[in-house]
């Protein structure tokens, strides 16, 4: 058997805690998990401060090796999870943030911040990988979600990374407003095609004559939007 020596900060740190700090009681493992290549993943922090990563190798003489040790959350965390495929670990810590975290290099690849109002007390990840090929509605639903966490605050959380797609009507609606001011637009440059013309190709010197011809395309801007009176339309410029 082996035991792995977990420490609450970096492997280069030139000014590690003093080893009255790191007796018993003081440094908390607060998760582990290890994936199909054997590689062993450990979370630790002391029971205030930053929380720590490490990826450790098992060898074919069961000989242990740390190969990587990250600064993974400035608070404690008191929950992990790694995920049914090992590519992942979902991360609580005590100030309520879930943290997905990679597997290959110990980045953190999303946060969600503020969770929950007390430490995260229990996390679970997404399943093993799931026959898709029954186009269950239920799984497809199940599989959306990374993690999902619980604490003390009462509140069971469901968090994915993945955005949800546009709906139908929000895009029905906005082909519609662009419909309506392309066709605003066209109406406008045909009834104002002649001063709009004079004043990009075609500008006065003279500063009165051009503010005229400035004045007779907003008025006929204005009139090719606004509906002659008795007639269905916007009657007034919307403030």
């Amino acid at each position: 058997s082996h035991v792995l020596k977990c420490l609450p900060h970096l492997m280069n740190d030139p000014n590690p805690p003093p080893a009255k700090k790191l007796k018993v009681g003081q440094v908390l493992v607060r998760g582990c998990g290890f994936d199909h290549s054997g590689n062993v993943y450990t979370v630790t922090s002391g029971r205030r401060g930053a929380a720590f990563c490490s990826k450790w190798s098992l060898g074919q003489k069961n000989d242990v090796t740390e190969l990587k040790r990250v600064l993974i959350s400035v608070n404690p965390v008191s929950a992990m999870k790694m995920s049914g495929d090992t590519k992942t670990l979902v991360l609580g810590n005590v100030d309520g943030d879930i943290l997905v975290v990679s597997t290959d290099n110990l980045s953190v690849v999303k946060t969600f911040p503020n969770v929950h109002d007390l430490p995260i007390t229990a996390i679970t990840s997404r399943p093993p990988s799931m026959d898709m090929s029954k186009n269950d509605a239920k799984v497809d639903a199940w599989c959306d979600f990374d993690a999902i966490s619980a604490s003390a605050d009462n509140k069971l959380a469901f968090l994915s990374r993945k955005t949800k797609p546009l709906s139908w009507f929000f895009i029905e609606v906005c082909l519609a407003v662009l419909v309506v001011l392309l066709s605003i637009m066209y109406t406008s440059y045909s009834i104002c095609q002649t001063e709009l013309l004079q004043i990009v190709f075609n500008p006065s010197s003279d500063i009165d004559s051009y503010n005229d011809v400035n004045h007779t395309y907003k008025e006929c801007m204005i009139g090719s939007v606004l509906a002659p009176e008795g007639t269905p339309g916007l009657a007034f410029i919307p403030h």
